[in-house]
């Protein structure tokens, strides 16, 4: 029997890691979030087999979802150590210098609102805001 078309052996990796995916949440993941996380993968795939998705688009697609795969089973620090998965982790690296800005301020923000929670006499936020729009 003849090899399958590349185009059939795409199809066929993407369809068992979808599978991988399903059973991962359905052995790791309690009831509300295996329902949320099985309708948005199966969104994701469809989206994907429907749009005009570039072989390249498909690596990274498939890259992301392994390394899903392999951070609910637990193997991530392993994989990643043997260079079979990119990390998750890496998302900062491909920010612009904007968008590096933007996510500090973001982080400050967080801290700050998270500090006055916890500090406050009276439990609550002092401040009329985030103060994201006023920080230079």
């Amino acid at each position: 029997m003849a090899a399958p078309p590349p185009a059939q052996q795409g199809l066929a990796q993407l369809y068992q890691l979808y599978r991988q995916v399903l059973r991962v949440h359905r052995t790791k993941l309690p009831g509300p979030l295996r329902s949320l996380g099985d309708s948005y993968v199966k969104g994701e795939v469809r989206r994907h087999l429907k749009g005009k998705t570039t072989p390249q688009q498909w690596r990274e697609f498939q890259g992301q979802w392994a390394a899903y795969v392999s951070m609910l089973s637990g193997r991530a620090d392993a994989d990643e150590a043997h260079g079979s998965v990119r990390p998750l982790h890496d998302a900062e690296g491909a920010l612009n210098e904007e968008q590096r800005e933007q996510l500090q301020r973001l982080k400050d923000a967080a801290l700050e609102l998270g500090g006055e929670g916890r500090g406050g006499a009276d439990g609550g936020s002092s401040g009329g805001g985030c103060g994201i729009a006023t920080k230079p």
